[in-house]
């Protein structure tokens, strides 16, 4: 799941001048969002996303289970200072250093070579089956460029950057388009 600017961008390029949120997206769609997340068993960002935007990764906008939040910090570069370490609900951090449980944090170590599929495999084993993927730029390619999703669901606001991070690019044929109180709802499936 992403959101991204009518003219395609996910994000503004980040300077010591710019930082914080860039919302796209209006109020009402932040509650669709938390409602996904509740009907998931994990969530998953990257490290870049939890620097930049500090999410809290939880569902505090609607009632309902919180998901696993799943971060992928492969040099354990974050700081617990960071949201997605809060008690709110549990986290585990993907990294190449080492495998600890430590309050609600799980280190999992993986190798260099593949640390996604040793992921999927780790969360299959413990009856994860779905996971709803927020990050950014980086970590949506990959998850695409490697085919590993069911469905996307493209939020596009009514906000132009002109510039920034361009937004992931699916090669098929939306499936559904639906308009939002004030965003629109672009659903991909992956037959």
């Amino acid at each position: 799941k992403w959101a991204q600017t009518k003219d395609g961008f996910i994000d503004k390029i980040r300077t010591s001048n710019h930082k914080g949120i860039n919302w796209i997206t209006g109020a009402s769609t932040k509650k669709i969002v938390h409602k996904w997340r509740s009907e998931e068993d994990a969530i998953l960002v990257g490290r870049k996303t939890v620097e930049n935007d500090n999410p809290e990764l939880t569902v505090r906008e609607v009632k309902g289970p919180n998901p696993l939040r799943i971060v992928l910090d492969s040099e354990l570069q974050l700081n617990a200072n960071y949201k997605v370490f809060n008690n709110q609900s549990k986290t585990l951090v993907v990294n190449q250093k080492i495998s600890k449980i430590e309050n609600n944090v799980e280190y999992l170590k993986t190798g260099k070579n593949s640390p996604i599929k040793e992921l999927l495999e780790h969360l299959y084993q413990k009856k994860i089956s779905s996971i709803i993927v927020e990050g950014g730029m980086e970590t949506l390619n990959y998850f695409i460029q490697h085919n590993l999703w069911n469905e996307a669901r493209v939020l596009i606001g009514n906000k132009e950057f002109k510039e920034g991070l361009k937004a992931p690019i699916i090669q098929k044929n939306p499936k559904t388009s639906t308009n939002l109180k004030e965003d629109t709802l672009i659903t991909y499936y992956n037959d």
